[in-house]
């Protein structure tokens, strides 16, 4: 599958993009990797090429371009755009992708969508960490040297002169996601969607993060076995994350949004607010609030709200004794059982309970109160009506408004789930655990119609 990414330099020294793309460098600190006398290390393999200036003059030609415009010449400008195309490892042997191909595609890319602009395309046979994928740099100087032709994602009239620089916007990148995918689809390669957002968006910094701290993780248990003690943990995780888990662990065991967000905060001292729509996650070890977009299309706002509905439909019934029956009626057919039943002495109580039981049958039908309708029965016949028992709704208790005493292990009531978000995740994957424990053979529950 191939993708495409974005970063955005203020670097001042044109070179140091030349010097990244031909010599070796640190993938964890981008730094270059010397040789015993301190002299850089080529790069085994690699292609480069030019647009509008050749691989050795490039540095060169965009100082003046900037100095002939007056563009780029503060600390705080963009000074270069690096785009990376990246394609799928299985490409090399099940399609016969090569490197000069990537090349020739790389260079074609650059023309096609960065007319105008001073660039560098050079084209890598390995991936990051020996991941051995093709992928293609394409370097441009923000500054446009040449007037060309208007694109369909240049919002600003200036976006196509001479003298104006790149911008990197939302609709630019969605045009080149479309690009890369019929490139691909043009070349038969292996291609997902790029249009959709990933489920889990793990980006590069958060990836090298994760690796480092694993690394580091590594070093300290190695020096617990040598001293005979075991490792409290073995995995490291980001702080997003952690949120991403304690979310996957929070919301299958709610039924509203609003019990999501209590518990989150409850059990993992995870606050979430909501501003236009979106849901902000603060790590309870963090200064800063993560958007829901960041960790994933699955942690956004909506995504849980949805996944939540659906879970409640899809939610089964408790069944009483050893054989239940469970009714969908539409409110016509609820409202004539209603009818039936308080002609036949049945109590107000008893009709609460039986009403609690039947779900309705889908959208637009509405839902009908039976001991609202017996009660309305009784007193028009002069009767005192029977105490009101209020429904509660599914999922919910005495123990609603203890939040995580909720699922309280061994019935404690003084338990208080481990500081830790680590320590509480295990903790839920344990009560997990524990419901999905066999039922036994006395209380099984039938959902099947009595006979």
């Amino acid at each position: 599958m191939a993708i495409i990414k974005h970063i955005a330099s203020k670097n001042a020294n044109y070179g140091a993009a030349q010097l990244y793309l031909t010599f070796q460098h640190d993938e964890q600190t981008n730094r270059p990797i010397l040789d015993a006398h301190g002299h850089y290390i080529p790069r085994e393999e690699y292609l480069i090429y030019g647009v509008l200036c050749t691989p050795d003059s490039f540095a060169l030609d965009c100082v003046k371009a900037n100095l002939q415009y007056g563009q780029n010449l503060k600390k705080g400008d963009i000074k270069t755009h690096h785009y990376i195309i990246s394609f799928d490892p299985r490409d090399k042997d099940d399609h016969g992708l090569t490197l000069e191909e990537v090349q020739k595609m790389g260079e074609a890319f650059c023309r096609q969508n960065f007319p105008g602009h001073q660039a560098l395309v050079c084209s890598h046979p390995d991936g990051h960490h020996g991941a051995g994928n093709l992928h293609t740099h394409i370097v441009i100087n923000s500054l446009r040297i040449q007037d060309v032709e208007r694109k369909s994602y240049m919002d600003r009239p200036c976006d196509s002169r001479a003298g104006a620089k790149h911008r990197c916007t939302g609709k630019l990148m969605r045009y080149l996601r479309e690009n890369v995918m019929a490139m691909c689809e043009e070349r038969g390669l292996y291609q997902v969607d790029l249009l959709s957002g990933a489920q889990k968006k793990v980006t590069d910094r958060e990836y090298h993060v994760q690796r480092r701290g694993q690394a580091r993780l590594d070093k300290e248990n190695a020096l617990l076995i040598e001293q005979g003690k075991k490792p409290k943990e073995t995995i490291f995780d980001t702080q997003k994350e952690e949120l991403r888990q304690a979310i996957d662990a929070t919301w299958p065991q709610c039924s509203t949004l609003a019990e999501f967000v209590q518990r989150l905060f409850q059990d993992y001292g995870i606050e979430t607010t909501e501003s236009r729509g979106r849901f902000s996650y603060l790590h309870p070890n963090a200064k800063k609030k993560v958007a829901d977009r960041r960790l994933g299309e699955g942690y956004r706002k909506g995504a849980i709200e949805h996944g939540i509905d659906e879970q409640n439909h899809r939610r089964e019934l408790p069944g009483r004794g050893e054989q239940s029956t469970a009714f969908v009626l539409s409110a016509e057919e609820l409202s004539a059982a209603a009818a039936q039943l308080s002609g036949t002495g049945v109590y107000a109580a008893d009709l609460r309970r039986i009403g609690a039981d039947i779900p309705l049958a889908g959208a637009g039908q509405a839902s009908l109160d039976l001991a609202d309708h017996q009660q309305t029965e009784q007193a028009g016949a002069g009767e005192q009506p029977a105490e009101r028992i209020p429904v509660q709704p599914y999922g919910a208790d005495d123990r609603s408004e203890r939040g995580a005493e909720a699922v309280l292990p061994d019935g404690r009531d003084d338990y208080e789930p481990p500081r830790s978000i680590r320590e509480r995740l295990q903790w839920a994957h344990r009560q997990l655990e524990r419901r999905k424990s066999p039922t036994p053979e006395g209380h099984k529950r039938s959902h099947e119609p009595s006979i």
